[in-house]
C-alpha cells in the first residue's frame, strides 16, 4: 500500500471515530472541548488503524471520491454514537416522569451538558448510569465494539438500508419501556400517596391536600429513589447489554 494510502486510511478511520465521540453519551456535554474530541478520535485511530491497514482497505483515487468516503464515514461514527446515546436516554426520562410526580418539575435546572431545563433527578440518574457503565467496563467493550465495526463496515463501504432503520424504530421503542421499569417504583410510592391522600380528604374536607402532599411526596420519592438504587445494576447491566448487541447488529444493517 502506497504511503498517501497509509496517511487516507488513517484520516477515513479518525472521521467515524471523531464523530462517534461527538455523538457519543460521553462527550457530548458542551463543557467538553472540541480538541478533547478530535484528541480522543486521533488516540483511538493511531491505535485501531494498523489493524484496519491489513486488511488492504479500498480508498478512493481521485478527490471526490475520497470526500464521498468521509461524508460516509462521518455519518457511521455519528449515527453509531447517537445510537448508544438513546439508551443512556431511558435514565434521563425515567427521572424527568418520577421528579414530575414527586414534585421536582417545579426545581428544575439548566443542565450545563445539555443547555436545556432538566429535572434534578433526570440529572441525577443520568451521571448514575454513566458512572455505572464506566465502573462495569462497558467502555472497554463500547472501544472493542468500535474496533470490530472496521471488519464489519468497510471504509466508505456503508449501506443506508431498510433493515438498520428498523432496529433503530425498534430501540428507540424499547428505550420508552425501559425508561418507564426504571420509573416504576417512584410512580407506585407516588400512587399509593394519592390515594391515601384521597381517602383523607373525604374524610377531612378542611385539609390542604396540596400542602400537606407536596413534602410527603418528595421525601416518600427521595425514600424509594434511595432504596430501589441499589437495584438498578441488573436492570441497567441488560440495557448494556441490548445496546452492545444491537449496535452489532446495527453494523451488520449497515454492511449491507
Amino acid at each position: 500500500m502506497p504511503g498517501y494510502e497509509y496517511l487516507a486510511v488513517f484520516l477515513l478511520v479518525m472521521v467515524r471515530l471523531t464523530a462517534f465521540a461527538v455523538s457519543c453519551p460521553f462527550f457530548t456535554q458542551p463543557s467538553v472541548p472540541p480538541m478533547a474530541k478530535i484528541g480522543i478520535g486521533f488516540t483511538l485511530a493511531a491505535i485501531i488503524s494498523p489493524l484496519v491497514w491489513s486488511a488492504a482497505p479500498h480508498v478512493a483515487g481521485n478527490m471526490f471520491g475520497f470526500l464521498m468516503q468521509v461524508i460516509v464515514e462521518a455519518a457511521v461514527g455519528l449515527g453509531m454514537g447517537i445510537f448508544t446515546n438513546f439508551f443512556f436516554q431511558a435514565l434521563r426520562i425515567a427521572g424527568e416522569v418520577g421528579g414530575l410526580h414527586i414534585g421536582f418539575a417545579m426545581a428544575n435546572i439548566v443542565d450545563p451538558r445539555s443547555g436545556a431545563q432538566t429535572s434534578v433527578l433526570a440529572n441525577f440518574l443520568y451521571v448514575f448510569g454513566l458512572v455505572f457503565f464506566l465502573a462495569i467496563n462497558g467502555h472497554h467493550v463500547l472501544v472493542m465494539a468500535l474496533d470490530k465495526s472496521f471488519e464489519i463496515i468497510p471504509l466508505g463501504g456503508a449501506v443506508f438500508t431498510g433493515a438498520s432503520a428498523q432496529i433503530i424504530t425498534k430501540d428507540f421503542a424499547g428505550v420508552f419501556v425501559a425508561a418507564l421499569k426504571l420509573a416504576a417504583p417512584i410512580l407506585a410510592v407516588v400512587f399509593v400517596i394519592d390515594v391515601a391522600l384521597g381517602l383523607l380528604v373525604r374524610m377531612v374536607p378542611q385539609i390542604n391536600v396540596f400542602m400537606l402532599g407536596f413534602p410527603i411526596k418528595i421525601m416518600a420519592g427521595i425514600f424509594a429513589v434511595a432504596v430501589t438504587l441499589p437495584l438498578l445494576g441488573s436492570l441497567l447491566t441488560r440495557l448494556y447489554d441490548t445496546m452492545v448487541r444491537d449496535l452489532m447488529i446495527l453494523m451488520k444493517g449497515l454492511a449491507g
